[in-house]
């Protein structure tokens, strides 16, 4: 008599934050009903909120759920930093051949883990995203495509990663080895850098990044979003010079991205990834020339124009402005520190 195979297991990772019942529910069977893979649900909730609607927690528990109860709202990427630490836990004892994010209020197609898993069976495959449809809370269509909705870009390099994330969280699906570095690339990082970004670029430091250019889920865009599908017809177009209307703010905003993507360059550093132009873009390194620093900037620049890949662009060019800027103050600071008192 022949024995069934064993399906692949992943870990799903959910943060609850006081989901509306009847959408929460409804994302819960999809994850349950995902065909061709067994599912290992690691849900971090706030218990103690008062919110929190009662039919929650069983349903989780009934489901199979690993609950991770918390006091205190974590925020979105403390949340999945949690629930990553146990999926992690989870695949010392378990063959967890894959990890994935869930929102608490979307729907997966019943199709989307095991096809995201099939194109993992590629060992070179560190993460693979897919699309997905923009709907209403009621299921109507806003947009067909979430990746064209967000005017996401393709990302070619690991700077490409670290500047514009071009993974949609609840789309993706990434191993073990690429959660692992997501993880210690999220501690002690406090910044505006989200989850899904840092895994993103995790993944790419450590293997390829596959994409599936098809919807095999449903965002689901309402009012309760903590963070929403942001229209790229909304979005402020690169080309606009904000700096010409108020200079001061618009250089705060350069240095808050800058500072936000430094530490995910020193980190990587640590991990002895190879940094290539990154080391004199954003390591601020008064030992190296100006020259140097100005040269990697315009050369990275000059690739992105050619690629049309303006909106990486605009980044750089805002990163180079506070990079230099810095240089200086270490170079005075460092000159100041020499002269006799």
């Amino acid at each position: 008599m022949a024995t069934q195979e064993a399906q692949p297991l992943a870990a799903v990772i959910m943060a609850v934050h006081r989901p509306q019942p009847a959408l929460f529910h409804r994302m819960l069977a999809s994850l349950t009903a995902q065909k061709g893979v067994d599912v290992i649900i690691c849900a971090v909730v706030e218990t103690d909120d008062a919110l929190l609607d009662p039919s929650i927690v069983p349903a989780l528990e009934s489901a199979g759920a690993r609950l991770i109860a918390i006091s205190e709202a974590l925020g979105v990427k403390g949340a999945f930093a949690r629930g990553l630490e146990d999926a992690l836990s989870v695949a010392q004892s378990l063959p967890v051949r894959a990890i994935a994010y869930a929102d608490q209020d979307d729907v997966w197609h019943g199709d989307k883990l095991g096809r995201c898993m099939s194109v993992m069976a590629d060992p070179a495959v560190a993460l693979v995203h897919c699309d997905a449809r923009v709907v209403s809370a009621a299921g109507k269509v806003i947009a067909p495509s979430l990746h064209k909705f967000e005017r996401r870009q393709t990302n070619h390099r690991l700077l490409d990663h670290l500047l514009l994330n071009g993974v949609t969280g609840m789309t993706a699906v990434f191993s073990v080895a690429t959660g692992e570095r997501a993880l210690r690339l999220m501690r002690g990082q406090d910044s505006q850098v989200f989850h899904d970004h840092i895994t993103a670029l995790a993944a790419a430091a450590g293997g390829a990044i596959a994409w599936i250019a098809e919807p095999l889920a449903d965002y689901v865009q309402h009012d309760g979003n903590q963070v929403g599908a942001i229209s790229g017809v909304k979005q402020r177009p690169w080309w606009q010079l904000g700096w010409l209307f108020n200079v001061m703010v618009y250089r705060g905003r350069s240095l808050a991205l800058f500072l936000d993507r430094r530490p995910l360059v020193l980190a990587l550093d640590r991990e002895g990834i190879a940094l290539g132009d990154m080391r004199d873009l954003f390591l601020v390194d008064p030992k190296v020339s100006g020259w140097r620093v100005f040269r990697a900037y315009v050369k990275t620049g000059t690739r992105f124009v050619s690629k049309g890949q303006f909106r990486h662009w605009h980044l750089m060019i805002r990163c180079a402005d506070v990079a230099l800027f810095r240089r200086q103050e270490a170079l005075a600071l460092a000159a100041q520190q020499k002269t006799p008192a």
